[in-house]
């Protein structure tokens, strides 16, 4: 037996975490107008770094924020693509 055929599937319960991004999303949304309150940037860039086998599409919501507070967004991924998923 390879090491690929004992690998399990997640629990449900770890499968339904994954669910939260909508709840934390809205969070989010909801504390917009108070992380705009945040010191302003002066330009430097700052590098954000999407999640393992995540897209650059999941870092949007901050990046659109650090560029809204003055910040150079660098997204990378592995090929800096931002449909490009970051492995």
């Amino acid at each position: 037996m390879s090491a690929a055929d004992r690998v399990r599937r997640p629990s449900v319960l770890l499968q339904l975490l994954e669910a939260r991004a909508f709840p934390e999303l809205g969070a989010f949304a909801g504390a917009y107008p108070l992380l705009r309150l945040a010191p302003r940037g002066d330009g430097h860039p700052v590098l954000v770094l999407p999640g393992f086998l995540a897209s650059g599409a999941s870092t949007f919501p901050l990046r659109h924020l650090l560029k809204a507070l003055g910040y150079a967004c660098l997204l990378y991924t592995s090929d800096a693509a931002d449909d490009a998923m970051n492995v």
